[in-house]
């Protein structure tokens, strides 16, 4: 099993996500949470991918595995929101 880390993916808003959709997200006002969180389609730099986001505020890391590998999820906000571009 591999583990991949990609430290671009922290600093990427597209991968990050919205500021205000996160920021409702995390205090719980979000009318629509999966609009943020969940799979998506992102088309990054021209390399079309799922972009996968998580609000686990109680860890502190965080890996998906897809397709037979471990991918760690970026910390993108420090509520606890993880993203992965795949």
């Amino acid at each position: 099993m591999s583990q991949e880390t990609d430290r671009s993916q922290e600093t990427d808003p597209r991968i990050a996500g919205d500021k205000q959709l996160i920021a409702q997200v995390v205090s719980s006002e979000s009318g629509d949470p999966h609009g943020l969180l969940g799979a998506h389609s992102l088309d990054l730099d021209g390399k079309t991918g799922v972009v996968v986001r998580a609000f686990l505020p109680d860890l502190e890391a965080l890996r998906l595995r897809a397709n037979g590998r471990a991918v760690e999820m970026a910390r993108v906000d420090e509520a606890g929101l993880f993203a992965a571009f795949l």
